[in-house]
């Protein structure tokens, strides 16, 4: 028996081996962060502080529907857009989503890594309660916040990314 265990346990490890090694060979990075500039002569986003090209048919997908380079324009200074994008071996964008989500609030409970708000102003989800969690290198932001707060802040899958306003 237990050497139908420890065979069973040999095929499931290179199995998984297997299973996890194809996403070395397709060559694709996942790249999450803030879209800070879109150049559309030359297709081009700038996440963070580095830029990449889109390649030639590339999905774009905003707040969960097919859009456009045009309409992921940072809005203005301090206001951008979270993106998560695919790249293939060259580097080159092949799937973008992007989320813009602008969330107004009075904090019910504020943990350390997360808080939850009652909404009182979103442009596209529903009023009431929600959750999120705080992008952690944003933590130290939320010093000094404590229920009862208004808050204005950016969120993209129910993750806080930017505090514009306590």
């Amino acid at each position: 028996m237990f050497k139908r265990m420890n065979i069973f346990c040999f095929f499931t490890i290179i199995f998984m081996m297997v299973i996890l090694s194809t996403r070395g060979i397709t060559g694709e990075l996942l790249i999450e962060g803030e879209l800070t500039a879109v150049d559309h002569v030359d297709q081009m986003v700038k996440i963070e502080q580095n830029w990449y090209h889109l390649h030639n048919n590339s999905q774009i997908i905003r707040n969960g529907t097919e859009s456009s380079l045009a309409v992921c324009q940072p809005p203005e200074p301090g206001f951008y857009h979270w993106i998560e994008v695919v790249l293939n071996s060259k580097e080159e964008i092949i799937n973008m989503q992007v989320e813009y989500l602008v969330v107004e609030g009075i904090i019910i409970n504020l943990q350390q890594e997360s808080l939850k708000l009652e909404i009182f102003k979103n442009h596209s989800a529903d009023k009431g309660e929600g959750e999120f969690t705080i992008k952690r290198d944003l933590q130290e932001d939320t010093e000094g916040l404590c229920e009862g707060d208004h808050v204005v802040f950016l969120a993209a899958n129910d993750m806080i990314y930017r505090i514009i306003k306590q």
